[in-house]
């Protein structure tokens, strides 16, 4: 069978819709002949095929790594972050879907992006939508002659004033493996500032970075445990902690984490807890405590908890190639609840190590 544009019968009773269209749109004139009809289907197939403005979005399709930096208003420092998107051409090389999975200060953010160019407008056309908001971004767009910078143009809604507000986004392609986003905000009134900037990069991210700790008041519940029973623990010891922070009314601030203090032979001493917004009273075998300020290396392990001892190892490994030690205990905070997300290859860890710059010696 030939593959058309639509399935079979789906393709038909568009076209048959279509040819209606044009008879009705006659206004009683006499109807034209198959050969009219012919040559209006023919004009629609056109449209309908993706082209050279098309594969300059195939450019953009494979697996990123991204930085993003966020400013909330002009002058003041950005908001960064990093997660990982899939681009890919869809529907027979029309549109380009963006699929995000990231990490904000304020927790997992995920989002999705289709991006195409309209054959009747002669317009490259837009939409966003994410899981910080209910609404859908839509924008129109160009690109200039070299087929390396796109300008999209739109408005939307701002949920942190109420107010509709212009927005322009240009993308840089600077080569096959680094393509840069950036997005202009005008708000009613006043002038434009840059709001969003997002670097991709094919593969060459550096899977661990070093970053610096606000301290944190914490509510955590101690226990020994062997390696085999780490895992259960966790998950028995992450509910009864919540339960006691609510119970005091406390307010939780952030993911669960879960602090390795000692190792001695097969035995582990683990600080399970949770981030509070104002000291919780401890009580019995609930401590209220603190997550300590200063440099730590950080990484991110992404899969199932039952492999992140080789994420560790290869942190450990990094400190020592910079000339970094470790300076207290490291612990693992759990961005993804497993309640929630059943496929393990999904789960999201950070692990946070504190350190210090390797002392040498004084000969």
């Amino acid at each position: 069978m030939r593959r058309g544009v639509l399935p079979g019968s789906v393709a038909c009773a568009v076209v048959s819709v279509l040819v209606a269209s044009f008879a009705l749109a006659g206004d009683g004139q006499e109807e034209k002949g198959g050969q009219d009809e012919a040559a209006m289907i023919a004009a629609w197939m056109k449209n309908a095929m993706p082209g050279e403005h098309h594969a300059r979005l195939g450019a953009m399709a494979g697996k990123w790594k991204v930085v993003v930096k966020f400013w909330m208003a002009p002058g003041t420092e950005p908001q960064i972050s990093e997660g990982d998107v899939t681009k890919k051409m869809i529907l027979g090389g029309r549109f380009l879907q963006e699929d995000y999975s990231g990490m904000t200060p304020d927790g997992p953010f995920t989002g999705m992006g289709l991006t195409g160019y309209d054959n009747m407008q002669g317009k490259y056309i837009g939409m966003w939508v994410d899981t910080m908001m209910t609404s859908m971004m839509t924008s129109t767009g160009t690109c200039d002659a070299s087929g390396k910078t796109f300008t999209f143009t739109g408005d939307y809604d701002d949920p942190l004033d109420g107010l509709r507000k212009k927005m322009r986004t240009v993308v840089t392609i600077i080569n096959d493996k680094k393509h840069v986003e950036e997005s202009y905000v005008t708000p009613p009134g006043g002038k434009e500032f840059k709001m969003i900037e997002v670097v991709y990069t094919r593969g060459t991210v550096a899977e661990f970075k070093v970053k610096e700790l606000q301290v944190q008041n914490v509510l955590a519940i101690r226990a020994t445990v062997s390696k085999e029973q780490i895992g259960a623990k966790i998950g028995e010891l992450v509910p009864a902690v919540f339960g006691y922070v609510l119970s005091k009314g406390g307010q939780p601030s952030g993911p669960p984490f879960t602090r390795y203090h000692k190792a001695e032979g097969d035995r582990f001493e683990i600080e399970v807890g949770v981030p509070v917004v104002e000291p919780v009273a401890g009580e019995g075998r609930f401590e209220t405590g603190t997550l300590p300020a200063g440099k730590a290396a950080v990484t991110l392990h992404i899969g199932p908890y039952e492999k992140i001892e080789k994420t560790h190892c290869a942190l450990e490994d990094w400190m020592k190639s910079q000339g970094l030690t470790s300076a207290a205990a490291p612990w693992e905070v759990y961005w993804t609840d497993p309640n929630q997300e059943p496929d393990p290859s999904k789960l999201k860890t950070e692990i946070i190590w504190p350190v210090k710059p390797i002392s040498v010696p004084v000969r």
